[in-house]
């Protein structure tokens, strides 16, 4: 009887060894960027609910700003399943490293202008850069921060690589200054320093959504340049369904995370809180598959 115990408690325990090995494997890695793994950020409430609902385990990693986030992953270090915030200025950065892919939310570059200000506001580009906006612009950093690359691609979209790099440096040079993040030039835009800055078309709707009506955002005769993010499936994951199941619920969750990200979902934009009907879309719309390379070329060339 005693061996016959013995034989079971073993066989219970191997037994469950393998399970646990098993359910260990079947955790998901999520790789993103701070402000969606972050505790202001919408993905531990993704995850959570995701976990109930699907009764996977996954972890979620936090690999800093945009540009710490996509230089961790081209690194090759991290390991993960799924990666979660890939703007479209990178996504052909990993062509060949992903197998499954869905946008989660969208948006627009554009300057915010604050009204009270009374300064008449730039329609254009071209307007940036006269003499009359001298000091009056926040630019950011294109080397640190997405936003600021993304004026440097919007730019390059509207009037070409040689001219859209001119013109960035006349930008730089008739600004009041170069934040090395948008949280820092937009701190600066909110307490004064400057009445226009380059953001989003939708950063209004948080000011609109706490009672502030003076800051709007500007679309411009060139158009505004259109930026999306995209949750993706690594190729060489070992947990491939349950991968493509997260990235489908991101995609399901897209009001959730665009409105806390202040950006566009990709569906149900109905749902939306009315501050979001007081925000113009642009009618020409950009477009820029322009990656790094880009950045690379302005570098060289403004030296």
């Amino acid at each position: 009887m005693k061996r016959t115990f013995v034989f079971l408690l073993v066989f219970i325990l191997t037994v469950s060894n393998v399970f646990s090995a098993r359910k260990a494997s079947d955790k998901l890695v999520v790789a993103s960027y701070s402000s969606f793994a972050d505790s202001w950020g919408k993905g531990k409430d993704v995850v959570k609910q995701f976990e109930t609902d699907k009764g996977i385990q996954v972890e979620l990693l936090d690999l800093g700003s945009g540009f710490e986030f996509i230089s961790a992953l081209k690194s090759g270090k991290i390991k993960a399943d799924v990666a979660v915030g890939i703007d479209d200025a990178h996504l052909n950065d990993f062509a060949d490293k992903y197998s499954y892919s869905r946008a989660f939310d969208y948006g627009y570059y554009a300057f915010c202008y604050d009204t009270k200000s009374g300064l008449v506001p730039p329609s254009s580009l071209a307007d940036i850069v006269k003499p009359e906006y001298k000091g009056k612009v926040i630019l950011i950093d294109p080397r640190t921060s997405f936003v600021g690359f993304g004026l440097l691609r919007w730019a390059v979209a509207a009037f070409g690589e040689k001219k859209g790099f001119e013109w960035f440096g006349k930008a730089v040079d008739n600004s009041l200054t170069v934040a090395p993040s948008w949280s820092v030039g937009y701190s600066l835009f909110t307490k004064g320093e400057a009445p226009l800055v380059i953001s989003y078309s939708t950063s209004p709707v948080y000011h609109y959504d706490n009672g502030e009506n003076d800051i709007t955002s500007l679309i411009f005769d060139e158009g505004n340049l259109e930026t999306r993010e995209y949750a993706i499936v690594f190729s060489d994951s070992k947990n491939r369904d349950n991968a493509r199941l997260f990235v489908d619920y991101v995609a399901k969750n897209t009001v959730g995370i665009a409105t806390t990200n202040v950006m566009y979902p990709v569906m149900d934009e109905d749902k939306l809180s009315e501050s979001y009907l007081k925000v113009r879309k642009p009618s020409n719309v950009l477009h820029s598959d322009a990656g790094d390379e880009l950045l690379v070329k302005w570098q060289a060339s403004s030296h």
